[in-house]
């Protein structure tokens, strides 16, 4: 047996370390402050993605936005539109608390709010071009299989948050 071919991560796609570094990122903030960040983004992002997607339909801003020929308009619009409902709706939730209900929870937080991140990141073309993932993920958390993952992750938030 080879030992260092046991541990290569050559056989890793970048996709699944982009996917547990996020896990390990709100892990780590769940078990710093609670699971309320991570209930925050995932709220967060879906309203913003619907008001990324209705922005450029509106009467003012969207005569605005046409005028303009930045080929990554969309992704600004979306980036801001999560940047602005994150920040509101974390004023918003900020009194429901914050506190660290151990390891396990944390990880179930962790685990829920990336499932919500890789979901709605599918559902928005806007932020491929940011990044775009690969069939196998796509096909685990694409159209077919998203208000199943989002029905799972937002169970699981209110699991963690009761």
């Amino acid at each position: 047996m080879h030992l260092p071919a046991l541990f290569s991560t050559a056989h890793i796609s970048i996709d699944l370390i982009i996917i547990a570094i996020c896990v390990v990122l709100f892990t780590v903030d769940a078990l710093r402050s609670g699971a309320a960040h991570a209930t925050v983004l995932a709220v967060a992002f879906p309203v913003a993605m619907l008001f990324s997607n209705l922005l450029p339909h509106t009467y003012i801003v969207g005569g605005m936005l046409s005028k303009l020929s930045i080929a990554i308009l969309p992704t600004i619009i979306a980036v801001a539109a999560l940047v602005i409902a994150f920040i509101l709706i974390n004023r918003m939730m900020s009194m429901f608390g914050s506190y660290s209900a151990g390891l396990f929870y944390s990880f179930l937080t962790g685990i829920s709010a990336t499932i919500v991140v890789i979901v709605m990141w599918l559902q928005t073309p806007a932020l491929h071009t940011l990044w775009s993932f690969g069939p196998q993920i796509q096909t685990t958390f694409g159209s077919a299989f998203a208000l199943a993952w989002l029905i799972v992750a937002f169970l699981i938030l209110a699991f963690v948050r009761s």
